[in-house]
């Protein structure tokens, strides 16, 4: 059974006062091998379904059976009273019990989770700073650029069009929330492999997808067939966004310095706080890249940071906030070299300046 097993999320809407340990209760009741997740106020949930979409769940011998999902979802809504849609591809099942409490939320509030992103350039970007001004028309919003080693990092103010051509590439892009990592890779071999027609539209769309969406916590405490199965439900999903359809990623990760064994191993990865190092060791980022992610650090205040406003009056508000003084790390290095600010023009003085 567990070699034809797929994977389908519940979406779970309506109930007021739901809670992960009840929905986890509700599944281990029902024998069904899932894992439990939390965002924010959403509960997550991933279930067993076979080739035919049949959800999985405990027989009566202890092994692994398939039963028909209506009778099980059904319940579940009845249950909870709540909108149960169970999506698995392209079919989705959804039945509600909701009734008069339709569309009643938390008490509590949902926690608002900003997520923080930064790119990874590992291509051709201008060292010169009067030279990117050009990156910031390119992805159309402003940005800050900090060189590390032969990459650059990029933290992007606003949303970015992503267009990366084939020389500036390899590019990864990290996305981190308080529960979840997403890891896009824009591969040279994703344009090259393309035919000229389809290349464009593959400059913005990242060919190799790593993500986390929760930390999982699995349901049935079950040994055997029943653990595997709840430890494949899981890993990390890896997807391959390209217009021929599924691609060996080796191409992709040996630009990165890894291969497909490294990949499984980093999918394998449990989600928790040494999940970030691993990905960023895995895929031989810059260890400014941690700092940044976990908010560690301000990228304008890192040293040879440049901030770069995409318009003239942005570039002119920029100026007149931020010329005043230097940043924190280039007032420390002065003072460590022991020079007068006069005598220190250093790189932090410059990019906190912006584009000259």
């Amino acid at each position: 059974m567990s070699r034809s097993v797929r994977f389908g999320d519940l979406d779970i809407r309506g109930e007021q006062d739901l809670t992960r340990d009840r929905v986890a209760a509700s599944l281990r009741d029902r024998g069904i091998p899932a894992v439990v997740g939390v965002d924010g106020e959403r509960i997550l949930v991933r279930v067993a379904v076979d080739a035919s979409r049949r959800v999985v769940v405990v027989g009566t011998d202890g092994g692994l059976t398939a039963v028909e999902p209506s009778p099980i979802i059904a319940g579940l809504a009845e249950e909870w009273c709540a909108d149960v849609t169970l999506e698995q591809g392209p079919a989705v099942l959804a039945t509600s019990a909701c009734g008069g409490r339709r569309g009643r939320t938390s008490a509590r509030g949902a926690v608002e989770d900003v997520p923080v992103a930064v790119l990874v350039v590992g291509g051709i970007v201008p060292i010169d700073p009067k030279r990117r001004r050009g990156l910031a028309a390119q992805l159309e919003c402003s940005l800050s650029v900090l060189p590390a080693g032969d990459m650059h990092l990029v933290q992007t103010h606003g949303e970015a069009q992503m267009d990366w051509p084939s020389a500036q590439r390899p590019v990864v892009r990290l996305t981190k929330t308080a529960v979840a990592l997403t890891v896009e890779v824009y591969s040279r071999a994703a344009l090259d492999d393309e035919p000229a027609e389809a290349r464009w539209a593959m400059r913005g769309i990242p060919d190799l997808t790593l993500s986390w969406r929760t930390r999982w916590e699995p349901v049935l405490t079950g040994v055997g067939e029943i653990a595997e199965v709840q430890r494949m439900m899981g890993r990390a999903d890896v997807t391959s966004s390209t217009f021929r359809g599924e691609r060996d990623p080796q191409p992709a990760l040996a630009e990165l310095g890894a291969d497909a064994a490294a990949l499984d191993t980093l999918r394998e990865h449990p989600n928790d706080d040494t999940l970030l190092g691993a990905v960023v060791s895995t895929l031989a980022l810059p260890t400014q890249t941690t700092t940044l992610l976990r908010g560690r650090a301000v990228i304008d205040d890192l040293p040879g940071a440049q901030h770069i406003e995409r318009t003239s009056m942005g570039r002119a508000v920029w100026d007149q906030t931020h010329s005043t003084g230097a940043s924190f790390w280039t007032r420390v290095i002065r003072r460590l070299r022991g020079s007068r600010p006069a005598d220190d023009e250093g790189p932090g003085d410059r990019g906190r300046a912006g584009p000259s």
